[in-house]
């Protein structure tokens, strides 16, 4: 197995453990706090995220390339680790005197806005980037399984109805603070060891080359977790808030599958890209992008057809709204994924510049949308905003990429996928018409369903990706047949 598609599985399982350990207690804890104590959470995580992106003004993906950079020298590792750790640690200071002001003043949700000063440190506190940028993906794996695990135990015997919102806030708090310092001490004692010391003058260059790429993460907050500040601050609804959590938590958990690839390709294109390899960038690239059509365009069709029967039995009464929130924000998969995989390249690249100028025109375009279209339609109308922005940046990402990419065989591609995801909507739909069961099975049978019309409808059209796979499958089957009769 290549050390590129073993990152990717320790990544897809490290993410998919982060964010699906939430989507399992999800059902368990929409009943007992109800939509407008999960629109209450919502709406303050949201404001506690806009003060987190400046604490940590871009450390994440500048720590990720950097680290990157020093691949195979431990020493400069660490080095380049505390620089920028402690870079970030006097951002986050003062960003975290500012939130408690600004927690002092709130007369509504205060109590939450005081358990939320953990969160703040514990985004200082989260390291991930150290270990990804030295494609360590196994150490961040074990972390997630182990510290999540506890985060669902706790939840499941302790929150019991509407009234424990400020406990299920701490638990959710206390152990995403426990799990980033599992990451952090170790590597704080390497420092110790290897007898690191700090060069100050360098706090200056970090924050220079920071403050470029903070500015695109404030740009794409725009359309993400400001979209949930909006409908609170608009709709003074927590009703809407709480429905479009729940849709997005969907999205995210399915986001993982995409999100894993964009962070293994990231400092793997960043090593090429040291090394001159312009080749091979333009191959790994339309490597991600393939995946990205290959795996959200069925998701998209499966939600269209799925969510009126999912919602209603996953989260119970209450969460109407996210019926139709589902169906459309389902189209973030492909857009995101697509945009994920793109801007990495260019990041990894060092083309910060056209990076940052198309997130910003997107979170401008969301944001003047939002201002309209939450008027007019809720909740609904920031899923419609959303989507229209992530469009515009996909396509002025891919445009800036073009240098690497045969656009022309990328288009070819997508088709094959859509064909078959269209192919496989259209057969869920008669399918569902057509079983009388109840809503375990129904969801079984048309899961199943999909993926094997869809898988089928592939291997038809003989794409490439299929017929791979399943050599390897048949060769591994031959092969152990042969073991077993000898």
């Amino acid at each position: 197995m290549s050390s590129l598609r073993k990152n990717y599985i320790l990544s897809l399982i490290t993410q998919t453990v982060t964010v699906i350990s939430p989507l399992l207690v999800t059902p368990f804890v929409a009943r007992r706090l109800l939509a407008d104590n999960i629109g209450i959470f919502s709406f303050t995580e949201s404001i506690v995220f806009i003060f987190g992106l400046f604490a940590l003004l871009g450390s994440q993906t500048h720590g990720q390339r950097e680290i990157a950079y020093c691949q195979g020298d431990k020493q400069k590792q660490l080095q380049t680790f505390a620089e920028i750790f402690i870079t970030s640690g006097i951002t986050a200071a003062v960003v975290l005197a500012g939130y408690i002001v600004f927690a002092a003043m709130q007369s509504k949700y205060q109590l939450i806005y005081y358990i939320q000063i953990f969160e703040l440190i514990g985004f200082h506190w989260d390291i991930s980037w150290f270990y990804q940028g030295k494609e360590d993906f196994k150490t961040l794996l074990y972390r997630n399984m182990l510290v999540k695990a506890l985060y669902i135990i706790l939840i499941f015997l302790l929150i019991r109805d509407a009234g424990d919102l400020p406990l299920y806030v701490i638990l959710r708090v206390s152990t995403f603070l426990l799990g980033n310092m599992t990451l952090l001490f170790p590597v704080i004692r390497q420092c110790f060891k290897e007898k690191i010391r700090i060069n100050y003058s360098k706090i200056i260059i970090h924050l220079k080359k920071m403050i470029p790429l903070f500015i695109p993460q404030i740009a794409i907050q725009v359309y993400t977790v400001l979209d949930k500040t909006m409908i609170g601050v608009i709709t003074q609804s927590p009703y809407q808030n709480g429905c479009y959590e729940e849709a997005m938590k969907v999205i995210r958990v399915l986001m993982n599958f995409v999100g894993a690839a964009a962070g293994v390709l990231m400092p793997r294109i960043a090593s090429l890209h040291a090394a001159g390899n312009s080749g091979e960038i333009g191959q790994k690239l339309f490597t991600g992008l393939r995946f990205v059509f290959l795996i959200t365009m069925p998701m998209i069709a499966g939600l269209l057809v799925i969510a009126p029967a999912f919602i209603p039995w996953f989260l119970g009464p209450g969460f109407d709204d996210t019926v139709t929130l589902l169906q459309i924000l389902g189209i973030l998969l492909l857009l995101l994924g697509m945009g994920r995989i793109a801007g990495s390249c260019l990041l990894a690249t060092g083309k910060e510049n056209p990076y940052t100028r198309n997130v910003c025109i997107g979170a401008a375009v969301n944001f003047c949308l939002n201002l309209w279209l939450i008027n007019c339609l809720q909740a609904k109308g920031a899923a419609i905003a959303s989507v229209i922005a992530e469009l515009i940046v996909t396509a002025l990402m891919l445009y800036e990429c073009r240098c690497f990419l045969n656009m022309t065989k990328l288009i070819k591609t997508s088709f094959l996928y859509l064909f078959s995801s269209a192919v496989m909507w259209g057969i869920l739909i008669i399918i569902k018409s057509n079983i009388i069961c109840g809503t375990w099975g129904q969801l079984l049978i048309l899961t199943v369903s999909g993926m094997g019309v869809y898988g089928l409808s592939l291997l038809l059209m003989k794409d490439e990706f299929i017929l791979n796979v399943t050599k390897i499958l048949l060769q591994k089957i031959a092969s152990r047949s042969i073991r077993d009769h000898h």
